[in-house]
This record gives structure tokens, sequence and C-alpha cells, in this order.
């Protein structure tokens, strides 16, 4: 079983890739007739497929058609990979709902599984356009819990980023808001982690990212512009610093609701509104916000946006 990523220059949506007549047998996420898959467009991410026999598993979520497969099937049985996956998938498909106009070919995703040495590293993942490669991490049994915690989380933030690319497929391309994607898919991979695994590992790695505590030196913004800038140090802060400040406001508008409403009930609008010019929050958005939990909307926004 090998792999392969694609996406050929010029390539406008309807381009398919197919294996030549005595190569192995290729697999794809998006299957568009007899041994053919599609390739996605130059403005999508690349896509991977799968080349030689592989054992696969098909699972149905709603109208999303997935395809597992797995270097060793019975240790991601084992660890319960696909079951923890499904649970997270399930989750973040009732609050990053398919648009009804989305396309057949949009409701497919393969996943991979692969697993990688402790020793040499961590849980890990890359996604495609609709595929997604996931490390499952080798290693001690005392550290199982964590490490598959882990790999729930890189699933379910990369899953996210996929389902917003689907929910925003008939909008005009609006300019990437590197803060914006990254805090969002971060916090929403690590609420359906707990959604998926309540366990103390898994608590453990939202606590790890969630710090309420944390000294705030310098805005998302600000740190939106240094990373366009080229400083590709501060990237991590859109994970901890992101994600944190999604779980503020998510904890307001619950406070303010007696627990009614989350964030995930303004989720929509907000993927859905247009970013600012200087990568601020949709004015609407904002409004909507404001109308739930009053001034402490700003104060949040002041801390974790402005400075």
């Amino acid at each position: 079983m090998r792999f392969a990523e694609a996406r050929p220059s010029g390539a406008d949506g309807a381009s398919t890739i197919r294996s030549a007549p005595g190569a192995p047998r290729m697999l794809g996420a998006t299957p568009v007739g007899a041994g053919a898959f599609k390739v996605p467009p130059v403005h999508s991410g690349p896509e991977f497929y799968v080349l030689g026999e592989a054992s696969t598993a098909q699972r149905k979520l709603g109208r999303l058609a997935i395809t597992y497969v797995a270097d060793s099937p019975a240790r991601v049985k084992q660890l319960g990979l696909e079951a923890l996956h499904a649970a997270a998938l399930r989750y973040l498909t009732r609050v990053v709902p398919e648009p009804q106009t989305a396309a057949p070919l949009d409701r497919s995703l393969l996943v991979v599984w692969l697993g990688v040495s402790e020793s040499r590293g961590g849980a890990g993942g890359a996604a495609g356009s609709r595929s997604f490669l996931a490390n499952y991490v080798l290693g001690s049994a005392s550290n199982s819990g964590r490490n598959t915690a882990l790999t729930t989380l890189i699933a379910a933030h990369e899953q996210f980023h996929q389902l917003v690319d689907v929910l925003r497929s008939d909008l005009p391309p609006q300019p990437s808001q590197v803060w914006l994607n990254e805090s969002l898919a971060h916090y929403y991979g690590l609420k359906a982690l707990l959604v998926a695994d309540p366990s103390p590992p898994a608590k453990d790695v939202w606590d790890r990212f969630i710090d309420r505590q944390r000294v705030i030196e310098h805005g998302l913004l600000e740190l939106n512009r240094r990373y366009e800038a080229g400083d590709q140090a501060v990237y991590g802060l859109f994970y901890s610093q992101g994600a944190t400040f999604w779980h503020e406001v998510d904890t307001a508008i619950k406070t303010a609701t007696g627990g009614d409403k989350s964030l995930d009930d303004y989720l929509v609008e907000l993927l859905r509104g247009t970013m600012e010019a200087d990568g601020s929050l949709p004015t609407s958005f904002i409004d909507q916000l404001r109308q739930v939990a009053g001034g402490s909307i700003d104060q949040i926004l002041a801390r974790y946006l402005a400075k």
C-alpha cells in the first residue's frame, strides 16, 4: 500500500485520475466512475490516493460516505479510532451542516490510518481536499489514552476544515484568514474530542490548549499580520490562544443564555459571513453575539483580538 498526492496545474474540478492498465489499483476519496476518482481544482487542497491493495471499511454518516483504510485494521480497531472518529464527525456535521446545494461528490471522504513509532514522533496528520491521512502512535500502553486522544483531535481538526470547505462551496472565495481558520478548527476539534472521548487523557489534551489564565502579549489580528509577513513562530498561538478565545466566547454565550445556546448556534453565520478587510470578524456575527451576551463580548474581543 502506497500513497500519492495529486493536484495537476490548471485542473478545473472536472478532472479525474485512474490507474493505468496493469498498474496497481487506485483508491481515492471521490469515485466518479469505474476506477476513476475526482482531482480537486487548483484553488482547493491537494488530494491523497491509495495505490495497491488495501483493506477498507465503509461507514455512512448522514449523507456522508466515509471509506476507511488502515495499515493495520486490527490495531486501529483495538484503539477504537474509527468509532472515535465517527463520534467526533457526527458532532461536527451537526454544527457545520452540509448545504443543500452541495454536490454529491462532496459527500465522500477518505480516511487513512497509518501507525508511527512513538520513538519517531507523535500523532500527526495531513488533510487533502476530501481525504485525510492520520497517524496513530505505536507506543507504550501507559501513553495509549493520550496518544489516541491526540490522534482523534488532529483528525477532528482537519475534518472541520473539510466540512467548512463544503459549507462554503457555493460562496465566492474570499482571502484566507489563517488565524480564524486554524483557531476555529482547533477549538472545534477539541470540542469534538470531548464529545467522542470524555476520558481523563482527552481532558488533559483539552487543558493543554485551553488556558484562560494565559498571558496575552499580542492580539490574534496582530499575530496574523506577523504570520503573513513571514513569522512562522506565531503559528502555534492560533491553536492555543485562538482556541481559548473561542472557548471564552462560547462560555459567555452559555452563561448569558443559561446554557440554552452556545457558539454552535452562531457558527454558520460566522463561516458564511464576510470577514472585514483587516481580518476582523464579520460585523453581522459580532452584532449577534452582542445581542446575546452584551458587553462581555467586547471585553473578550479586546483581550484576545485587538492588542
